[in-house]
C-alpha cells in the first residue's frame, strides 16, 4: 500500500543540520496495524508527518499504491489527505467553539461533501458518546476528547489512520480502552500507523517498528 525509499529528512542548514531520518525504507501493508516505537529524537514524528503529506522528504520517495505521491502538487498532496487520511493526535486538537456532533461532521466540510447524519450518529454511539453529542469538548474529559478525535479521523473511513501518541495524555487504563476502540472500529481495508511509548499496547499492533536515531533498529 505504502513504501518509502531512501527516505532521509533534514532540518535545517549547515552546522545547525539536523538529520531526522536517514535513508529509510519501510513497506507498509493494506489493512496492517503497524505501531512506531523509538525514544524521543528517533525520528517517529518527522516519519508520520511524512506519511501524511504534513511534510515533503529530503530525499527519496514515498508511493501510495504504486504513484508517487512527492509528484503531486501541493494542491494535490492536499486533496490526498483529505480522501485518503485520518490523523488523531496526542492533545486531540478539537474546535472548542464545536460541538462533539459538529467537531466530527468537520471532515465533510473540508472535503466539501454532504454530511452523512447517519454515520456521524453511529460513529458516536459504537464509541459510546452519542450522549455528548451537543456538549462542547471543554467539558469533556481527557478520554471523551480523545474518542470525540477518533470519531473525527474515521467517520469518513479514511484509507490509512495516523494516530501521534493517542494515549499519551491518558492514563493507562483508559488509553488501553481507546486503542481496543480504535481496533474494533478499523474496517479490513483500513491502515492504521501509530506512534507510542507504551510497549503494552503492542500486543494489538500486526507489527512493530522500532527507531533509533533516525533509522529502523528492529521489526517485529
Amino acid at each position: 500500500m505504502i513504501e518509502l525509499r531512501n527516505i532521509s529528512k533534514v532540518y535545517g542548514k549547515g552546522e545547525s543540520a539536523c538529520q531526522a531520518i536517514k535513508h529509510l525504507d519501510l513497506k507498509i501493508e493494506k489493512s496492517e496495524f503497524l505501531m512506531i516505537i523509538g525514544p524521543s529524537g528517533s525520528g517517529k514524528s518527522t516519519l508520520l508527518n511524512l506519511l501524511g503529506c504534513m511534510d515533503m522528504p529530503t530525499e527519496g520517495e514515498i508511493y501510495y499504491e504504486g504513484e508517487s505521491i512527492l509528484s503531486l502538487s501541493e494542491n494535490g498532496r492536499a486533496r490526498f489527505r483529505n480522501e485518503k487520511i485520518g490523523f488523531v493526535f496526542q492533545n486531540y486538537q478539537l474546535m472548542p467553539a464545536l460541538s462533539v456532533y459538529e467537531n466530527v461532521a468537520l471532515p465533510f466540510l473540508v472535503s466539501r461533501k454532504k454530511i452523512d447524519d447517519l454515520r456521524i450518529k453511529d460513529m458516536l454511539e459504537r464509541l459510546e458518546i452519542a450522549e455528548k453529542s451537543n456538549v462542547l469538548p471543554g467539558k469533556l474529559s481527557g478520554g471523551q476528547q480523545q474518542r470525540v478525535a477518533l470519531a473525527r479521523a474515521m467517520v469518513m473511513a479514511p484509507a490509512l489512520l495516523l494516530a501521534d501518541e493517542p494515549t499519551g495524555n491518558l492514563d493507562s487504563v483508559t488509553g488501553e480502552t481507546v486503542i481496543r476502540l480504535m481496533d474494533s472500529l478499523k474496517t479490513p481495508e483500513q491502515t492504521i500507523v501509530m506512534i507510542t511509548h507504551n510497549e503494552k499496547l503492542t500486543e494489538y499492533a500486526d507489527r512493530v517498528v522500532r527507531m533509533r536515531d533516525g533509522y529502523i533498529d528492529k521489526e517485529e
